[in-house]
């Protein structure tokens, strides 16, 4: 059927786009303000299927701030909101379960579903339900931190390949907190562009019959990696300290000597500026007193950013700068030596250079592993480069983030691209910029250009 909305849509979509928003079957786990929300929100921009579940009626304290009117007051909610997005486009498909959602029950509920929303109340049961879709290959779009007015400003993380997480992070609902409109609607905004995001990819600009995130949807998506698994309660009940490593294209990497006569801290600004999301602090000829009050201002600038901040080899500086995480090598500390001392929370990466050490990084806990030098590179004139063998055979056996770093610049980026990096460590490219934020861009089209080629091919 041609509705009024769908109509009104091909002014903003492509045939193609529009084809592709109503393919994907969504799930949304609770009706009460983020799920009713978020349903509207994705219903209004082209989404057709829809399951919702809930096994909750309306009552007047929920029309503060959810989809629904007086009328609806007595109803279940999943059959009123049912009604209301009906009105809004009749052909839609729309399926209303009313029941009780759990860990233990939500694989079964959602089969079918591509995408599930989390959109409950209690952190304990949000959190369950997260490890439970997400063990399941379900893409998860999660909130946390949505209570009151005037608070931190919200945002969206993407935690590994399969889930985001909308809000800010610190801010329970409570009776100091309570649950308003205006904060309540951005976070199912979010969770919603988030939702299009996984779908759609980079949208209408995406090359036809090509991959990039929109396609990663219909491919099977990796269990969360065992540091994911340790950050996710506390990620969703807003509890997390430290950001774990993100999905990202460009892990960043400082070098004063290769600055253009510019500060570390000066460079770390043009780099958050650019938009990056993790930073690695890696300076070889200063002394610790230096970089530990370096580290200190970067830290706070990341953490308002909301960036992951990793330290290179000093493990002690990592934790009095209260970085995320900290970087270290193959004749650095142990894997095990350096956990016992940042803990669980905390990232751990190391560098490899060939299978076996790969393998040991998995095994010992890392939460991501450095692949390279794939090319010799000024920054480590003394190391071997592993060359394009060692990349292609990690990009397709790895259960963890791996990034590829070695000489890596506009030159070669697209080769070590389409041979399966999705994660690329780049030093003197970037910090030899006279304007950062542009080459952090031409880089990002690089990156992308060469992932929509690789993924053709699969």
């Amino acid at each position: 059927m041609n509705s009024s909305l769908r109509q009104g849509l091909r002014a903003h979509f492509s045939e193609q786009g529009l084809e592709r928003l109503a393919s994907v079957r969504v799930g949304i786990a609770g009706a009460g303000g983020l799920g009713s929300n978020v349903a509207m929100l994705l219903v209004r921009s082209g989404v057709r299927q829809i399951l919702v579940v809930d096994g909750d009626s309306v009552e007047p304290s929920n029309l503060n701030r959810q989809f629904y009117w007086p009328e609806d007051l007595g109803l279940p909610k999943v059959a009123a909101l049912q009604r209301r997005l009906l009105d809004l486009e009749p052909s839609m498909g729309m399926e209303a379960r009313q029941e009780w959602i759990s860990a233990a029950t939500a694989c079964g509920l959602f089969h079918g579903c591509s995408i599930v929303v989390e959109a409950l109340d209690t952190a304990g049961l949000k959190a369950d339900l997260c490890t439970a879709l997400l063990g399941g290959g379900f893409f998860v779009v999660a909130a946390s931190g949505l209570g009151g007015y005037g608070l931190p400003p919200m945002t969206s993380r993407r935690l590994g390949t399969n889930f985001v997480c909308v809000g800010d992070f610190s801010t329970a609902v409570d009776s100091s907190a309570p649950p308003l409109a205006p904060r309540v609607t951005q976070a199912a905004a979010l969770q919603a562009d988030a939702v299009l995001a996984e779908i759609l990819g980079d949208g209408e600009r995406m090359p036809p019959a090509t991959g990039g995130r929109g396609k990663r949807l219909f491919q099977k998506s990796p269990s969360p990696s065992p540091g994911h698994r340790r950050h996710l309660k506390k990620y969703i009940s807003g509890a997390l300290m430290y950001l774990p490593f993100p999905d990202t294209d460009i892990y960043a990497l400082t070098d004063s000597r290769q600055s253009l006569g510019r500060s570390t801290v000066e460079v770390v600004a043009k780099l958050l500026e650019a938009g990056i999301k993790v930073i690695q602090y890696r300076e070889k000829d200063k002394d610790a007193g230096l970089m530990l009050g370096e580290c200190q201002v970067i830290r706070e600038m990341t953490r308002k950013a909301g960036c992951c901040f990793i330290v290179n080899d000093h493990v002690d500086i990592a934790l009095l700068c209260e970085a995320d995480g900290v970087h270290v090598g193959q004749e650095d500390l142990p894997l095990a030596a350096v956990r016992r001392l940042v803990g669980g929370e905390r990232v751990i990466g190391i560098s490899t250079h060939k299978p076996d050490e790969a393998r040991a990084a998995v095994d010992g806990g890392a939460d991501y592993i450095g692949v390279g030098p794939i090319f010799a590179t000024a920054t480590k004139s003394t190391a071997k480069p592993v060359g394009f063998s060692y990349l292609e055979e990690i990009a397709g056996k790895c259960p963890i983030p791996f990034t590829a770093i070695g000489g890596l610049n506009e030159r070669t980026l697209a080769d070590v691209v389409r041979r399966g990096a999705r994660c690329c460590a780049i030093v003197s490219a970037i910090t030899l910029a006279e304007d950062i934020p542009a080459k952090v861009e031409q880089l990002r089209t690089i990156i992308r250009e060469a992932g929509y080629e690789r993924d053709a091919r699969k």
